[in-house]
């Protein structure tokens, strides 16, 4: 600190992470939660003075620690029934890993597979939001594509159907527009107050007869997205 520069590597483990991966294990996965803590608040307090810190996570890795020395408070043939040996990890590669990250200035240095999308999905399931509930708004765009030659008669279906779908209960907004340049283009844009209002839209005569036509359109392409928008805000542009 007195020199403004240097770095400090806090060595934790995927079970610090993923403790649920040995349930028993609760002493060990205490203490690894523990240096992650420890790491993050160090971070905190010496990054701006120039010193960095790097989170260090090794996964199951082939050393005598993890073949030798069982956990506390779990017996060992349980222990060594629960140790996949295929997935070990050399220590080379962890040492390679935390190298990479100390060149690329990275805080958390994780040989977890998928380390990123499991530590969202475990967010996703504390908070609760591994379902999206239903009161989420619901857009929906994408592209049509059908022959050109029929594009006339699509226009005029796709008439027929917005004029009956802004009706809908539960819609904010609906509409598709024709390219301006390629005939046979058509652009969907939808907005629900919920997924079940989407639903029963796709289950109304209006929406189950327009999809029943795309076929004598000669339809090409039919590509959706679907975003489901849990928050929103409101935004006005001076005039």
């Amino acid at each position: 600190m007195a020199r403004g520069h240097g770095h400090l590597i806090v060595t934790s483990s995927s079970l610090g992470l993923f403790p649920e991966q040995v349930p028993l294990g609760g002493a060990y996965t205490l203490s690894k939660s523990g240096l992650i803590g420890l790491a993050r608040t160090l971070n905190a307090y010496l990054s701006p003075q120039g010193v960095g810190v790097t989170l260090l996570c090794p996964d199951i890795t082939n050393t005598r620690h993890t073949l030798e020395v069982p956990l506390v408070g779990i017996p060992t043939e349980v222990f060594e029934a629960g140790l996949e040996l295929e997935a070990l990890q050399s220590p080379d590669e962890v040492a390679d890993a935390l190298l990479a990250g100390l060149r690329d200035d990275t805080f958390l240095v994780s040989l977890t597979p998928d380390v990123r999308q499991r530590l969202h999905d475990d967010i996703d399931q504390m908070t609760g939001r591994g379902q999206v509930p239903d009161d989420a708004v619901i857009v929906q765009s994408g592209r049509l594509v059908i022959e050109e030659d029929l594009h006339d008669r699509a226009s005029a279906a796709i008439r027929e159907l917005v004029a009956k779908s802004v009706h809908d209960a539960g819609n904010i907004s609906f509409a598709i527009s024709a390219d301006l340049v390629e005939r046979g283009v058509f652009y969907v844009y939808e907005e629900w107050e919920s997924q079940s209002a989407l639903d029963q839209h796709a289950d109304s005569e209006h929406g189950r007869a327009f999809v029943g036509m795309l076929p004598s359109l000669g339809m090409r392409e039919l590509s959706l997205r679907v975003h489901r928008v849990e928050s929103s805000q409101e935004v006005s542009i001076p005039v």
